[in-house]
């Protein structure tokens, strides 16, 4: 439901699947989120019209998986197959995000110390998107 990002898709105005997820109080989660996020819990399908104004409720409670954002899309295009990075491609990723801004220093080492064992020559331990962009969101944040 959120995953095309373009105004004209067309492809936006027809019927859609989505889910009911009962135990979680959601109304209309999208195929992905529930596979994705809510796939150990049970599900009803529903077939509507979809809205424009639309989104899944999934992305709504903060907790999505799969939500697309645009540190999402830099954190994927270095990520494994296990969909992690390691502490030896934060210097990549925050260069990346950060650009045109020069990469802190500073920054590099908080990344470090908030989500690794502060070392950057290793590829262990493994740091999901979700826990990098809660600690980009809060870092950045913080000086606005």
């Amino acid at each position: 439901m959120d995953s095309v990002r373009g105004k004209l898709d067309w492809r936006r105005n027809a019927y859609e699947t989505c889910f009911q997820v009962p135990s979680a109080g959601l109304q209309a989660v999208c195929l992905t989120c529930v596979r994705r996020c809510h796939g150990n819990k049970y599900s009803v399908a529903e077939f509507r019209r979809r809205q424009k104004s639309d989104i899944c409720d999934c992305n709504k409670v903060g907790q999505c998986q799969c939500r697309w954002s645009m540190i999402r899309e830099q954190f994927d295009k270095l990520s494994g197959e296990d969909e992690c990075i390691g502490p030896n491609q934060l210097r990549e990723l925050l260069t990346e995000l950060r650009s045109p801004l020069p990469l802190d220093s500073v920054d590099l080492d908080e990344a470090l110390l908030a989500l690794s064992d502060g070392e950057e020559d290793t590829s262990r331990p493994r740091i999901t998107a979700q826990e990098f962009e809660a600690w980009y969101n809060g870092y950045f944040t913080s000086f606005t």
